[in-house]
């Protein structure tokens, strides 16, 4: 699974994580697992694995002044596969942009924690089912 790849990839390869705090590491395994959803076979994200590499320097990446991830931009980005629904413990994220990929599935229902949320755009993908109640709170 996504989470399998990124948690082992976390444990033997990503360096970057020996001093890192909880809010970090969440927000690092969330993006591993958004790569090995949607991105791994694009070559858009060929740098995402890299021990060196911060996720607020990864392209589509906005992060705040605290580097916690505030946007995420990915617009006609060969992205392949499903919403995974772990994006939701990006609690700061204001905007999701996943415009002209080839997403499917659906959208998680628990993307409806993410409060902070103005802008989820999804157009010209192969998503299905309804928008979750949860969404539409926002």
């Amino acid at each position: 699974s996504p989470q399998n790849f990124a948690m082992h990839w976390m444990i033997n390869d990503d360096k970057s994580m020996s001093t890192v705090d909880t809010l970090y590491f969440v927000q690092r395994y969330v993006m591993a697992i958004l790569y090995f959803s949607l991105c791994e076979r694009s070559l858009n994200f060929h740098s995402w694995l890299s021990p060196s590499e911060n996720e607020c320097t990864f392209r589509g990446v906005a992060c705040d002044d605290d580097k916690i991830i505030t946007k995420l931009t990915f617009v006609d980005m060969s992205m392949i596969g499903k919403l995974p629904p772990e994006i939701s413990q990006l609690t700061r994220i204001s905007l999701i942009d996943f415009r002209k990929n080839d997403i499917s599935g659906e959208i998680p229902s628990s993307w409806g924690h993410l409060t902070n949320m103005i802008t989820l755009s999804l157009e010209a993908n192969r998503i299905g089912g309804t928008v979750p109640e949860s969404l539409c709170s926002l």
